[in-house]
């Protein structure tokens, strides 16, 4: 069970960068007087909920995850009807790459949990 708890912990990590990243920019932005600020904070509780809801349910997490990561990923790709830029290539490596690590690693703890012997 120290294996699977673990690994979830080890998959909360990157989305509390990501959490970090829209905490910078929001409050950065709040500050500023640009109104969009207020968005990355909107982004930041849905994160944070986002982390609740893979902790209580891995297997489900971690596939909504998965699934966020690839649309989010293919959608600017098939839309752009050209090459991306280089910094929407950045913004999409900084967005779903860590929602792509989180959503395989509770995928895994999932796995593990199911196949480790129930004690007792």
């Amino acid at each position: 069970m120290k294996t699977v708890q673990g690994l979830k912990i080890a998959a909360m990590l990157p989305l509390g960068f990501i959490a970090l990243v829209y905490l910078v920019f929001g409050i950065g932005e709040s500050l500023g007087g640009e109104p969009g600020g207020w968005m990355h904070l909107l982004e930041l509780v849905l994160i944070g909920l986002a982390m609740w809801f893979c902790w209580k349910f891995p297997l489900w997490g971690g596939l909504l995850l998965l699934g966020l990561a690839l649309a989010g990923t293919l959608l600017p790709l098939l839309s752009a009807g050209h090459a991306v830029s280089p910094v929407m290539s950045r913004v999409v490596f900084i967005r779903y790459l860590p929602m792509a690590v989180s959503g395989i690693l509770l995928v895994v703890a999932e796995w593990v949990r199911r196949k480790s012997p129930v004690p007792g």
